[in-house]
């Protein structure tokens, strides 16, 4: 009985960090995804304030954004994989 609850308790607690590492990592991603559609945008054929506020906002978005455990952990599906190869 005892095996049987630790066996269910691994599998949860997976599961749990698995989500938390999944979507961290889609965090992550659409971050990045997000500062090349600003740079793809015909920033051009906009007013001067705009492309100076869209300059502001891109080279904020140059830091990724990402969950992190407990501020020692980035939570992405790279930290899932190394939990479950332990």
């Amino acid at each position: 009985m005892d095996q049987l609850s630790f066996c269910w308790l691994l599998a949860v607690a997976l599961t749990q960090l698995l989500l938390f590492c999944w979507y961290g990592n889609d965090l992550t991603y659409e971050s990045d995804s997000l500062t090349k559609a600003m740079y793809n945008t015909p920033w051009n054929d906009f007013s001067v304030c705009f492309r100076k506020n869209l300059g502001i906002m891109i080279s904020r978005s140059m830091k990724p954004s990402y969950l992190t455990g407990g501020k020692l952990y980035i939570m992405s599906l790279e930290t899932y994989r190394r939990v479950r190869s332990c």
